[in-house]
């Protein structure tokens, strides 16, 4: 929990400053004080709650760039039943059933393949046309990464964590979270090692006759007691205005500048 608030931390300094503090305020949905600690990282669970309600809103804007992107080069915007399919697969990955999840995916790869290399083309092409789009692209990445930290400590997924844990140590480095970067790699080496020193635990157990009904020690398990499950709920309809504020503003100033 306490990386979790780091990172949360660094996300509001990169881009406190960089319009995400005037998106949250401006907008009427944060007063100044509250958007200034939740950028802080000093209120977890409301700090991640405004990461999501930016990044959704910034998302909107996202997809509504692409469909007009899409328009002007001549070719076949997204269509309803296209996102349908991408609304599926998102339900499936987020539910518990990874191996239906997994079964879907297979059904219907070919479709995804394609809408994949629309948004890769669309990133590309924005990036070299707009840094600011590519500022902000980078910033829903990191707030993606986010909730992959704490898909990884709801879920108790070992592996999905340390693979976030590895992938946060750049945005430690770039706020100037010095003591985080340093020692994160050193902290992802000790847990990959965990497995071979829990399998030699488990052994030493069954010698002693410890483990009760032979069960296995290994460091998905012994990693379950150490996470905290939180963070499951879907955005209320008080969320989904606040969104929609969020991305009425951010159309708003993108309009002014341009």
């Amino acid at each position: 929990m306490h990386i979790t608030m780091a990172y949360l931390a660094s996300i509001g300094k990169l881009y406190g400053d960089g319009g995400l503090f005037d998106i949250l305020t401006e907008s009427d949905v944060y007063a100044e004080g509250t958007a200034r600690q939740l950028l802080q990282g000093k209120q977890l669970a409301r700090g991640i709650r405004s990461i999501k309600l930016a990044s959704e809103a910034l998302f909107r804007l996202f997809w509504k760039a692409m469909q007009s992107w899409l328009e002007k080069k001549g070719k076949c915007a997204i269509t309803g039943a296209q996102e349908q399919l991408l609304r599926d697969v998102q339900h499936a990955c987020h539910g518990n059933d990874k191996a239906t999840a997994q079964q879907l995916i297979c059904e219907v790869e070919t479709e995804l393949t394609g809408i994949q290399n629309i948004i890769k083309t669309f990133i590309v092409e924005g990036a070299k046309q707009s840094a600011t789009f590519g500022y902000w692209l980078m910033f829903l990445k990191g707030a993606d990464l986010l909730l992959r930290i704490l898909r990884s400590e709801r879920e108790a997924d070992f592996q999905l964590h340390l693979n976030s844990m590895c992938e946060v140590i750049p945005w430690f480095r770039a706020a100037g979270r010095t003591n985080y970067a340093k020692y994160m790699p050193v902290y992802v080496a000790e847990m990959k090692a965990l497995e071979h020193e829990q399998q030699k635990h488990t052994h030493s157990c069954k010698k002693a006759d410890l483990l009760s009904n032979g069960q296995r020690i290994t460091a998905s398990t012994v990693w379950h007691w150490r996470l905290i499950r939180h963070w499951s709920k879907p955005l209320t309809e008080k969320a989904r205005v606040r969104v929609e504020l969020l991305a009425s503003h951010c159309e708003r100033q993108l309009s002014q500048d341009g």
